[in-house]
């Protein structure tokens, strides 16, 4: 049997009920459904929708932060099978099928997630389908099947790392993380916090489970889709999550340096004079395209003095 855990922060209703709609159509019929209200100004338990529905276990956490939202519904999971779903996705109807089956298969993984498609609110301007992979789109247009990570010498993060939307983990491994790994404040990565953009708590777990040796990544027999609203396609949103998104991967990187031997993150080996002269670059040719970049090694270069 599977638990699936949808930890929400002041959610869009209707984003959230077509998300609950999917989990309870789907082909797999045993599982236990978790809410973990992460303390939002209107209750969980209070939405119509909520109330009509006596399946569901909402369980609140006052504590801000996707890291901690989380833990509460490990705590409150009954079953060995985790599923991660945010309060914006639309499971395919053989997601928890396949994810059964997956993990029966293959009991050396520790965490997993699927192809991601988006639904946009409103179509999104050329320029920003570069970017989408910032906002969770995960297409795998051209890959098929299972893709695995394990711990070896080559090791780096990859694009096929597992993301939080949909991610199954083992309820055993994802407690020895937060009881053993998480035991101090050096180590606790923060995830999503009311209105912040941190991000990288879903990279924190993945090479927690590679340095045991347990294997990562992505099937594409895994499959939703998220829901994009219109905020989120703008240049100054973009900017915000890049500069929050890579402050945090350094703290991951950081973190992980003495484990693995090596940046986990292949940018960080970037020599201080080639991220000057990209700066230069960018602030010579100003374009919506180059201000990601721009921003991005400005900070990496804050962070290395």
């Amino acid at each position: 049997m599977i638990s699936v855990i949808i930890c929400t922060y002041n959610p869009n209703p209707e984003f959230l009920l077509e998300t609950i709609e999917s989990i309870e159509n789907q082909l797999y019929k045993d599982f236990q459904l978790i809410i973990v209200d992460n303390n939002s100004t209107i209750p969980i338990s209070s939405l119509p929708f909520i109330k009509e529905k006596n399946n569901i276990k909402v369980t609140i956490e006052t504590k801000q932060g996707l890291t901690a939202a989380r833990w509460a519904g490990v705590k409150a999971a009954k079953y060995e099978i985790l599923v991660f779903v945010d309060d914006d996705n639309i499971l395919d109807s053989s997601y928890l099928l396949n994810a059964k089956r997956i993990i029966r298969e293959n009991p050396n993984i520790g965490m997993l997630s699927g192809r991601i498609l988006p639904r946009y609110e409103t179509p999104p301007k050329k320029w920003f389908l570069r970017y989408e992979g910032m906002i969770a789109i995960k297409r795998y247009s051209n890959l098929g099947g299972l893709y695995l990570i394990e711990n070896n010498s080559n090791l780096h993060y990859t694009d096929f790392f597992p993301i939080g939307a949909g991610m199954i983990v083992k309820k055993t491994n994802m407690e020895d993380y937060y009881l053993i790994h998480l035991d101090n404040v050096s180590n606790y990565i923060e995830g999503r916090k009311g209105s912040e953009l941190s991000s990288a708590e879903d990279i924190d777990y993945a090479f927690f489970c590679l340095s045991n040796n347990l294997k990562v990544g992505i099937s594409t027999d895994l499959q939703l889709t998220h829901i994009i609203p219109e905020v989120r396609l703008s240049m100054p949103y973009l900017v915000k999550l890049s500069t929050s998104s890579l402050y945090s991967c350094y703290l991951v990187n950081k973190k992980w340096y003495s484990t693995f031997g090596k940046n986990v993150f292949e940018s960080f080996d970037k020599s201080t004079l080639e991220l000057y002269l990209r700066i230069a670059y960018y602030t010579i040719f100003k374009t919506k395209a180059n201000l990601i970049n721009k921003n991005y090694y400005k900070k990496v270069l804050e962070l290395s003095r």
